[in-house]
């Protein structure tokens, strides 16, 4: 693999991208499209390198035995060079971040360095709770990146889930890896049926409630959580992946369309 290719995968961009666009979503919920979205947007962009980067540096020995190479940035001092730089870029834009929005960005680089530190992934259900305080934290610098917000805290608890949802199905997916590398993830410890019944449950409940907040969320969602029920009870667990993700960047497509006709439309 090329140079180029090596530290587009050490940088995992597409990831960045999604975690970025969860705040977009987070923004455009509370906030009027402008020029302020940028902070937020970008702060949580280059934390999500940076995370993802040292993660990297500290997995070096897993890596090499579960998949028999190294990404040659995740080697020596380079590999934590890049993720302080990015680091430092995020926290540029987190500086102008209303006082709220600041302190979920330092809480969200703590949880980053934690779970790479003491390896939260070889605990039941680590992994998990920590990609749903991940992105509750996420949602929260989004919610009140210009001014704070209390009902911004129960949103991101709330979308959140969905995500925590998706990193479980993604577990079901990985099964046979995660078994080999030692993890303990939920379809390990209760079975891949029980898993399944007990996701497919909690997806239900999600897309109920969904109501309390939107009818129109509700009615946007129910093709993709449909969706995820259909792949899981199949056992196509990437379909299921996928399917939730879409929905999620899809909803976040709608808000951005919705929010750029407004604000082009006043300024008209």
């Amino acid at each position: 693999m090329s140079s180029l290719g090596e530290l587009r995968k050490f940088l995992r961009l597409k990831i960045a991208f999604g975690t970025a666009s969860f705040g977009v979503i987070a923004f455009l919920l509370f906030n009027n499209m402008g020029s302020a979205i940028v902070f937020p947007v970008a702060s949580i962009f280059l934390l999500t390198i940076a995370g993802y980067s040292y993660n990297s540096v500290t997995d070096v020995k897993e890596d090499r035995t579960n998949l028999g190479r190294v990404n040659k940035f995740a080697e020596g001092a380079e590999g934590k060079a890049i993720a302080f730089a990015f680091f430092a870029g995020g926290t540029a834009f987190a500086l102008f971040l209303e006082t709220v929005a600041l302190a979920a960005y330092l809480a969200a680089a703590f949880l980053f360095w934690a779970y790479s530190k003491f390896r939260v992934k070889k605990v039941l259900l680590g992994k998990n709770v920590y990609i749903w305080l991940l992105f509750a934290l996420v949602f929260l610098i989004g919610t009140n990146a210009t001014e704070p917000t209390a009902v911004g805290i129960a949103y991101s608890i709330f979308f959140s889930a969905f995500i925590f949802v998706q990193s479980i199905i993604a577990d079901l997916r990985d099964v046979k890896g995660d078994r080999k590398a030692g993890l303990k993830t939920l379809p390990i410890a209760l079975g891949t049926a029980n898993a399944k019944a007990l996701l497919t449950v909690f997806i239900v409940a999600w897309q109920v409630s969904l109501l309390a907040i939107s009818p129109l969320f509700f009615v946007l969602f129910v093709p993709f959580t449909a969706a995820d029920i259909f792949f899981l009870a199949k056992g196509e667990y990437t379909k299921a992946h996928l399917s939730g993700f879409v929905g999620a960047h899809v909803f976040s497509a709608s808000l951005v369309l919705v929010n750029l006709f407004i604000y082009f439309g006043g300024v008209v």
